[in-house]
C-alpha cells in the first residue's frame, strides 16, 4: 500500500503540473456489471495523459525477469522476445477497462506476432484465479504466455501502475513505450473510435527502427495494489 500511495501522489503531481487532468480516484462497488469482485479498487478516471520524457523507465534496459506461466512453463523475458521486440500487457480479469480491451489486444497480438513481436500477459491481482484467467484467454484469443504474478516482480521492474497498461520493449530489452493501448476506452467514457493509437504506433516505430513519438502515457483503468512496496 505504501507503493500505491506514493504512485498516486506522483501521478497526481505530474498531471496537475501539466494541467491536463483532474484526478478522480473512485472505489469499485460490488461485483455487478463488470465491477471488480475484490472491492475497494482505485481507478484512474480520465483520458490518457502523455508523460513525454517523464515516463518512468522508458529508454532504460529492463531486467531479464524470470516467470512461470499458468501452464507451468518456466521462462524469462529474453526467451519469449521476438526478433522485433516484446510486449508486456498488464491484465485484471474484472477491471472494466481491461475487459473492454481484451478482444483488441488479442487481435493486436495476432497481427504483431507475425511481425516479430513476442507477447506476455501479466496479472498481479490475487483475486483472479487460474480458472477465470483461462476463461479470459479463451474469450479473447490470447496465445502468448500468461502469468499469474501476485508477487509482482515483473510489474515492479516495469514500475507498472494500472491495468491494462502495456509496455513495448525493443529486441535489446530497452523499454520504448509504456501506457494506454489507445484513447477509446476509460472509466466512464467510450469513444466511437480511437483518435490516438499509442500502442500500435509504438509497435510500428520499433519494427521500423525509428523513434517512438509518444513514449508514455498514464493508462486509464484500475490501479495495481502491489504487495511488498
Amino acid at each position: 500500500m505504501k507503493f500505491l500511495r506514493i504512485a498516486l501522489v506522483i501521478l497526481g503531481a505530474i498531471a496537475l503540473a501539466i494541467g491536463a487532468w483532474r484526478p478522480v480516484a473512485v472505489k469499485a462497488g460490488s461485483p455487478q456489471q463488470g465491477q471488480h469482485p475484490a472491492g475497494g479498487v482505485l481507478q484512474f478516471k480520465g483520458e490518457p495523459l502523455d508523460l513525454g520524457d517523464a515516463a518512468p523507465r522508458v529508454g532504460k534496459l529492463i531486467a531479464n525477469v524470470g516467470f512461470i506461466d499458468i501452464g507451468g512453463n518456466r521462462k524469462n523475458l529474453s526467451e519469449i522476445m521476438g526478433d522485433s521486440g516484446l510486449v508486456v500487457v498488464i491484465r485484471d480479469v474484472f477491471c472494466p477497462v481491461s475487459r473492454k480491451y481484451g478482444t483488441r489486444l488479442g487481435h493486436i497480438e495476432d497481427e504483431y506476432r507475425d511481425k516479430g513481436f513476442g507477447f506476455l500477459y501479466v496479472n498481479v491481482n490475487k483475486a483472479d484465479t487460474p480458472e477465470v484467467v483461462k476463461d479470459e484467454i479463451d474469450a479473447y484469443g490470447f496465445e502468448a504466455p500468461y502469468v499469474l504474478d501476485p508477487g509482482a516482480p515483473i510489474a515492479y521492474v516495469l514500475e507498472a501502475t494500472t491495468s491494462p497498461e502495456v509496455f513495448v520493449l525493443d529486441a535489446t530489452r530497452i523499454l520504448r513505450y509504456r501506457g494506454a493501448v489507445d484513447d477509446q476506452y476509460g472509466i466512464g467514457f467510450t469513444k466511437v473510435t480511437p483518435r490516438k493509437n499509442y500502442m500500435v504506433d509504438a509497435l510500428n516505430a520499433v519494427e521500423a527502427g525509428t523513434e517512438v513519438e509518444s513514449k508514455g502515457t498514464i493508462a486509464p483503468g484500475c490501479y495495481l495494489s502491489l504487495s511488498g512496496g
